[in-house]
């Protein structure tokens, strides 16, 4: 916390905006343009440029990125302080809070300074840093758990295109796979803010009409063959959770947005890249976890499609539910879930 309280205290009060980036985070060609653009996209709020790949807000980073938007609100209670931006005149009252906030994590204490004020951060969509790259030699608590931590979406260049609009994604249920389980979940948004609750993916099928049956026969039919990049790297038991969150997300995407998935945007395709190399991150050394993400995708393109189609018959059949779970299920499902509650940081 000392380090940070010193680093937002170097603000310019001639400046408009103040980023505070650590010191092991990298940047991409064509930063400064690009975060020109962001800034003046968004020029009141506070944002982020960075969200770890298997973290929930991660995947909202690739929600947006498949709904053709350049943001995503943060659905923790924790502001990731890899790179942080803000305008200059709320910095003397964040020098003000920090002294005050219990946690020694400026991640969180960012969280509380804007909920304080009836606000929650942004982050861009692609990320516009990242992290771990080259891999940190670090033997910190937090490498040794959870292994390599990078952006859900990045890109070594950038111009002032690539966050092409102001629009926010909208977020709900998210489905993902969290480090900590290596299989696919969604997590559930509860009445309290910023809680969810994680219940396997398949518990959720029900509500979009859908079985782990019905989702099998998909899988072998038509995602499974076009796996060829990975089949060899992979157990399909794997890759069939990978699929099960394109999926879901494409579900999503149509569902909130009410049209296909992006999937041809560099941004998009970093999303769905990530979504396999992050997976694994844990189990896989970094030279196998790249070798997976200069794999063919396009069994997670075919899911993509697949849930917004479902997404789009179901609404034509009388409404497309919100990602759930039914009372009955939540009592009876046996295997992961339901899971703990996830009140932050993932």
């Amino acid at each position: 916390m000392a380090t940070a309280q010193r680093a937002w205290a170097s603000y310019s009060p001639n400046a408009t905006h103040h980023l505070v980036i650590q010191d092991d985070a990298t940047i991409p060609d064509g930063f400064e343009e690009a975060l020109r653009r962001a800034i003046a996209w968004h020029p009141d709020r506070v944002f982020n440029l960075w969200q770890e790949w298997t973290a929930r807000a991660g995947q909202a980073v690739r929600l947006a990125t498949f709904a053709g938007t350049s943001w995503a609100p943060i659905p923790i209670d924790t502001v990731v302080a890899v790179a942080a931006v803000m305008p200059t005149s709320l910095v003397p009252d964040l020098l003000e809070y920090l002294p005050t906030h219990p946690d020694d994590r400026d991640s969180r204490a960012l969280f509380e300074f804007l909920r304080t004020r009836g606000e929650i951060a942004l982050t861009t969509a692609p990320s516009l840093v990242q992290h771990d790259t080259p891999p940190s030699l670090s033997m910190w608590d937090r490498n040794i758990s959870t292994g390599l931590r990078r952006a859900a979406s990045y890109l070594d260049v950038v111009d002032d295109t690539v966050l092409s609009n102001a629009d926010i994604a909208r977020v709900d249920a998210v489905p993902h796979i969290p480090h900590r389980f290596m299989a696919a979940v969604v997590d559930v948004p509860q009445p309290k803010p910023f809680t969810f609750t994680s219940y396997d993916a398949v518990a959720t099928l029900a509500s979009i009409g859908e079985s782990e049956h019905s989702m099998a026969r998909y899988f072998r039919t038509d995602a499974l063959p076009l796996a060829t990049g990975v089949e060899d790297l992979l157990a399909p038991a794997h890759i069939f959770n990978v699929w099960q969150v394109a999926v879901l997300s494409g579900y999503e995407v149509w569902r909130l947005h009410g049209r296909a998935p992006e999937t041809s945007t560099a941004g998009a395709e970093a999303s769905m890249r990530s979504l396999v190399m992050g997976s694994l991150k844990r189990t896989l050394t970094v030279e196998w976890v790249e070798r997976l993400g200069a794999a063919d995708i396009s069994w997670i393109v075919q899911g993509l499609a697949l849930g917004a189609a479902i997404a789009q018959r179901r609404a034509e059949d009388g409404g497309a539910m919100p990602l759930t779970v039914s009372a009955t299920t939540r009592a009876t499902h046996v295997g992961m879930g339901p899971l703990p509650e996830l009140h932050s940081r993932d």
